[in-house]
């Protein structure tokens, strides 16, 4: 989470950090979050689980699923969860600027005129 945070810090993004599931929540329903970062191991718990959760709180919401332990079946859980991506961890800081800048461009795309 720290080296994530610092990595989009560089990248000019703000920067919020929840240490669980509840804090995730309670983040999103406050403020309008362009970008969510979530592990697939939350403790007990699925980050893919907390990804329809996120979206019913900030339905514009990108959702990254990040894992060390990844497979095709996670993904796919995780893609129809929602989420717009899924990284393998250790992340490339390319990848990270490369996911920063696609939901940016989406977002630009998509705004009124």
């Amino acid at each position: 989470r720290d080296g994530l945070s610092a990595a989009l810090r560089m990248l000019g993004c703000r920067v919020d950090a929840a240490e669980n599931r509840e804090g995730a929540l309670g983040r999103a329903r406050g403020e309008p979050y362009d970008l969510a970062f979530i592990d697939l191991m939350l403790g007990d718990e699925s980050g893919v689980d907390l990804v329809p959760a996120l979206l019913a709180a900030n339905p514009n919401l990108h959702v990254v699923v990040i894992t060390a332990f990844g497979s095709i079946e996670t993904a796919v859980q995780a893609v129809k969860a929602g989420a717009t991506e899924y990284v393998q961890k250790p992340i490339d800081p390319l990848r990270i600027r490369a996911i920063v800048e696609r939901s940016a461009e989406e977002r630009r795309l998509a705004a009124p005129w």
